[in-house]
């Protein structure tokens, strides 16, 4: 009899201090934190913005670069969180130079399809326009500055024909191959097409934690539920081709057209 109640003893002081811990966590979440935890859940949400993978390089047979990258700041808006469209465009058709009737277009038409979706406004800003916005950016809802890469040829219009280029992703590539943003560029023609899947990377992400008009905050709150991935770099394609012999094989042909034309 002594043995059972003993056990009772140990059994009531260990849910005694389970319900303890119970109610402490509780008044924690729901006195102490929960003025901040409401206002997190009416005004903050997290954001998950795309980080671009780094395109390879075209090289020659001697490891000579034939397209190369360099960086584009591009401006998306994301729909859900502009707010006020038409202040928004009136503010960015100062610094982008466009009237605000075509880019609150862009917003609408994208917002209809999917307001959850980011879109492109503008690309390869100059820094001038850069600084404006993030100097404005509070009075810019919904609004970010994405780095992509931009393709440049050191040898200018040399070997275009087999190099191809890169445009933006259509539809029908976004169905074949799901894992392309619907604002990325992804290879047409020649190498470009052909190599696309060495050369494209894959794009990686960071999570941000914003408040109702999109903006990041500092906040602690699911600070360790936040994921990061980084992006992982596209891989160089180095071809057979020699580019002294192929700017040599271009004059002579470029030559021969002209006195063609010259007949």
């Amino acid at each position: 009899m002594q043995d059972f109640r003993n056990r009772l003893v140990i059994a009531t002081v260990i849910l005694g201090i389970a319900f303890l811990g119970l109610v402490s966590r509780l008044w924690f979440l729901q006195v102490l934190k929960g003025d901040e935890f409401e206002a997190f859940s009416r005004d903050n949400r997290i954001r998950i913005e795309r980080v671009p993978a780094s395109r390879g390089r075209i090289l020659d047979r001697y490891g000579r670069e034939l397209v190369v990258n360099r960086p584009s700041f591009d401006v998306y808006v994301l729909p859900k969180d502009a707010g006020d469209v038409s202040a928004l465009c009136v503010n960015l058709s100062m610094v982008l130079n466009e009237d605000p009737k075509k880019i609150e277009q862009k917003i609408q038409l994208a917002s209809k399809k999917n307001r959850f979706k980011p879109v492109l406004l503008a690309q390869d800003i100059n820094r001038d326009q850069l600084a404006y916005i993030e100097a404005r950016r509070s009075s810019l809802p919904g609004l970010t500055i994405e780095v992509n890469n931009l393709r440049q040829y050191p040898h200018g219009l040399l070997g275009a024909s087999f190099l191809g280029y890169i445009g933006k992703v259509s539809e029908a590539e976004l169905l074949a191959t799901p894992e392309l943003s619907n604002n990325g560029l992804v290879g047409k023609t020649g190498v470009e097409k052909t190599w696309e899947g060495s050369l494209r990377g894959k794009d990686g992400f960071i999570q941000k934690v914003t408040d109702a008009l999109g903006r990041e905050v500092n906040s602690n709150l699911f600070l360790k539920d936040l994921v990061n991935r980084q992006s992982v770099p596209g891989n160089d394609v180095v071809m057979s081709i020699d580019i002294d012999l192929q700017k040599a094989a271009e004059d002579v042909l470029a030559l021969r057209w002209f006195r063609a034309r010259l007949r």
